[in-house]
């Protein structure tokens, strides 16, 4: 039968699911359009060690094991919806730069901008290798492994809020490089005509007098 001391534990994992993996879960929904398989397969293995815990003349010791084993499922779910949204921000952001390839970022906010992400971008892909090596050791330390993907989900949450900050001054810049970059040309058209048309007098000027020593 289930305990008042079972029914706090069981009440903490219901607050997880809520403040913690329920938000994270509408944020992958919402920025994928899709519910991942293993996530929802974690969920139900949760449910169904919280129904156990309600079978007849259940024993003390085994409603403990079955609200252990499904606080474990909930550590899992918020450690596979970390590893799903790090794969859709890092596939935002490698879009974000094929994307400004081309403009010049490094003059928004005189350069701060660029530092920033520059400095994040490293020490989030740092972040991430060290929690994939951490975990493909197989220690058994999962607390460990959570606090590591938990670091890099949050580095990858800097960068993604850095770059939707900044959208607008993103816009700016590719105006400015735009501009610049037709500024260019123009100077290197007119350089060019201008040094062909240099060349054209001065090789005419040359013929002319050379012609004219002949004669």
């Amino acid at each position: 039968m289930m305990t008042n001391s079972h029914n706090q534990i069981l009440s903490q994992h219901y607050k997880l699911y809520n403040t913690v993996i329920k938000p994270l879960i509408a944020t992958y929904e919402a920025r994928e359009q899709k519910f991942p398989t293993p996530i929802f397969n974690e969920i139900r293995a949760f449910t169904d060690h919280i129904a156990r815990c309600y079978i007849d003349n259940a024993e003390d010791d085994f409603i403990t094991k079955q609200l252990s084993r499904a606080g474990r499922h909930l550590n899992r779910i918020i450690l596979d919806c970390y590893k799903y949204l790090i794969i859709s921000y890092d596939d935002a952001i490698k879009q974000f730069e094929e994307r400004t390839k081309k403009i010049d970022v490094t003059i928004i906010n005189d350069g701060d901008f660029y530092r920033k992400l520059s400095i994040l971008r490293k020490d989030a892909i740092s972040a991430l290798r060290n929690a994939k090596e951490f975990e493909s050791k197989e220690n058994g330390n999962d607390t460990l492994i959570y606090e590591k993907f938990e670091l890099a989900f949050n580095l990858y949450c800097e960068i993604n809020f850095l770059i939707e900050s900044n959208l607008d001054k993103i816009t700016w810049a590719k105006t400015k490089t735009d501009s610049r970059n037709r500024r260019w040309l123009l100077i290197t058209i007119s350089s060019t005509i201008i040094s062909g048309i240099v060349s054209w007098l001065l090789s005419d000027f040359f013929n002319s007098n050379i012609f004219n020593c002949i004669n």
